[in-house]
């Protein structure tokens, strides 16, 4: 899933000037891209919403969208997923992918977290951070509840740690053997 400038001035709302004071101010000062650019060009979220989802050519999921969650949908990611990479689960479809509504569904590395807490594939529509944020307080309690702020708790990290140091050591059992290992004889070719 891609988004380029291109795409995004090509809606005709958007101008090379909003999108240069947003990457500035990003870089200067940090935080989401779209942030910055509803700033620079003087929009609400929903209406850069709909440019981005017509840009990027993705389904666009309104907050009206959100109040009517399938409860098997929403027991596929926990809660605190949901808040970590402002994903709300939204229905099963046809072929029982799960759809998700999703801020940002640009960052590869949570929508991989995603479709693997899920175990099932995504299909992602874009909607704003405020109404996935929303429809989070409302189905799983308030963000700012004291919770997890990483995916792993510290026994996790050990348990993953160890293993990783096992396969290590293997790795480098392996490369240690074929480098002090004999060369096999040649055979002549004759």
């Amino acid at each position: 899933m891609e988004l380029s400038v291109k795409s995004l001035l090509s809606s005709g709302l958007l101008s090379t000037a909003h999108v240069e004071r947003a990457l500035k101010a990003c870089a200067e000062t940090g935080g989401p891209l779209w942030r910055h650019l509803c700033a620079a060009a003087e929009m609400s979220d929903e209406e850069l919403c709909d440019i981005i989802a017509r840009a990027a050519d993705l389904p666009r999921c309104l907050p009206d969208d959100l109040v009517a969650v399938d409860v098997a949908a929403l027991a596929l990611l926990p809660a605190d997923l949901c808040r970590l990479a402002c994903v709300m689960p939204v229905r099963l479809d046809a072929w029982d992918a799960l759809v998700v509504a999703m801020a940002d569904p640009f960052d590869e590395a949570a929508r991989a977290e995603v479709e693997f807490a899920a175990g099932r594939p995504l299909r992602v529509e874009l909607a704003t951070e405020r109404a996935v944020r929303e429809a989070i307080t409302r189905l799983h309690g308030d963000e700012d509840a004291p919770g997890p702020q990483y995916l792993y708790d510290d026994d996790d990290l050990q348990e993953l740690f160890a293993a990783a140091e096992v396969d290590d050591e293997d790795i480098l059992e392996i490369v240690e053997v074929g480098i002090t290992a004999e060369p096999a004889p040649r055979r002549a070719v004759g």
